[in-house]
């Protein structure tokens, strides 16, 4: 049998990563099934077992995938631009299509992670990761008066968790007068939160 090579491998486990984030949107992280997986990859049990232990070894890395998005749109974050301005353009990205899921399916690993320790300790470390990056981020820009980079990161991922759920659960939203507020709550020259 001839070896297959790495870059097929990981072709191969995204194919069946991409697959288990398709039921488990549709399904939700319990009602789907491994069989459901290997339906919707159209693969054998046996390869998936090859890339992952298990449903949850499933679930993990679909919230490093998640992790990793975060921290490459995070990467991307130009000093130059407001805070206001930054979180707006991530709005207008949660509210397509494609963020929509991603919204909601975070909601679902969110969900699992109260259930799950070990779920729960990797988003902690995800989300420190995050703070970790605005932080940075806000310290290279111009904030209100009275606001520090911690006070600043952590409204700003507040606001975006708050509005992903939002997204996640199909809340009818006026993107338009979100960023709104958004521009009046981190362009405001009063007092700080």
């Amino acid at each position: 049998m001839p070896k297959i090579s790495d870059e097929k491998k990981q072709q191969r486990k995204q194919h069946i990563l991409q697959a288990a984030r398709v039921c488990m949107l549709r399904d939700g992280f319990h009602a789907t099934t491994m069989a459901d997986i290997c339906v919707e990859a159209g693969v054998s049990a046996g390869a998936v077992y090859v890339y992952f232990d298990g449903k949850h070894a499933l679930v993990e890395a679909l919230a490093a995938d998640t992790l990793t998005a975060m921290c490459d749109a995070l990467a991307g974050l130009d000093a130059a631009q407001s805070p206001s301005t930054t979180l707006c353009m991530l709005l207008e990205r949660l509210f397509t299509d494609d963020g929509a899921a991603d919204a909601k399916l975070d909601l679902h690993l969110w969900a699992e992670a109260s259930r799950d320790a070990r779920l729960r300790q990797h988003l902690q470390d995800a989300f420190a990761q995050v703070q970790d990056a605005l932080q940075a981020w806000m310290a290279q820009v111009a904030l209100p008066p009275g606001w520090t980079p911690r006070s600043a990161a952590q409204t700003l991922e507040a606001t975006m968790l708050g509005y992903e759920v939002l997204c996640a659960t199909g809340v009818d939203v006026d993107v338009k007068a979100l960023q709104a507020g958004v521009r009046s709550l981190f362009d405001v020259k009063g007092e700080a939160p």
